[in-house]
């Protein structure tokens, strides 16, 4: 009995692949449906070998996105390339949430694959990395844009209102130090702490303190209490921007 429903099964596999092969062979892939940027994802977390996915409207070729081993390395866009920093998914982000605003509500769109030379570039954008950035870039709220970095966070000590009692999401941390301190000098009366920029007047209040080419110190000031976090300077950035926009 056993072995009949192994056979099954792996016909199943078979016809699935062999349907995703003729797929690949015809170079006419048409995305699931959804955001362009969440189709963007799904390919690009299919992909391993260099493959440029061209960006059809009404047929039209409006944007090209080179991929390889699972990750976005590049687009060009109507002559103009997007070259991101290295492990910068944010750059990328922006460059995708301008193409969406480009396109018209009605425009009909589909992503065609081809294979594609080796690309040679430091720039590495994994899906799941481009879908956090844009999570935060286009988060409704102040408090939305934070829960979307948290993950990326070194370290985090939240102090809630009221309360004295630090919470460490890993109290053996070399930045508990300074992240106490942070909280200790934001909860004091009297002005931010020095060099420490400041995005909105009441809660929530974002404030952030560059302490290194890659790392930033935030400290979100909120109804229920201050979160203090340690992020990449990215994350810190769309955080920053995604913070504004909510604000505004």
């Amino acid at each position: 009995m056993s072995e009949p429903a192994r056979d099954r099964s792996a016909s199943a596999r078979e016809t699935g692949l062999t349907r995703r092969l003729r797929q690949l062979a015809a170079g006419d892939l048409v995305a699931p449906q959804g955001t362009l940027s969440a189709q963007l994802a799904q390919e690009i977390d299919e992909i391993m070998l260099p493959r440029i996915l061209s960006l059809l409207s009404d047929g039209r070729v409006v944007a090209e996105f080179h991929v390889v081993q699972r990750a976005l390395v590049h687009i060009d866009r109507a002559g103009t390339a997007v070259q991101p920093r290295p492990e910068c998914a944010l750059d990328f982000a922006q460059a995708l949430l301008a193409l969406e605003r480009d396109l018209a509500p009605e425009t009909e769109i589909r992503l065609c694959r081809r294979p594609a030379p080796v690309r040679s570039s430091a720039t590495r954008c994994l899906a799941s990395q481009l879908q956090q950035a844009l999570a935060t870039l286009t988060a409704a709220t102040p408090q939305d844009a934070l829960r979307h970095v948290e993950p990326q966070a070194r370290a985090m000590c939240f102090v809630a209102r009221g309360n004295t009692s630090a919470h460490h999401s890993d109290p053996t941390s070399a930045f508990v130090p300074a992240l106490e301190a942070a909280l200790a000098e934001v909860a004091a009366p009297g002005p931010r702490p020095t060099g420490a920029a400041a995005l909105g007047q009441t809660a929530p209040t974002l404030l952030c303190l560059d302490l290194s080419r890659d790392l930033s110190l935030v400290v979100a000031r909120q109804d229920d209490g201050d979160l203090a976090l340690i992020l990449p300077r990215q994350a810190t950035t769309a955080l920053q921007q995604a913070w504004c926009r909510a604000l505004s």
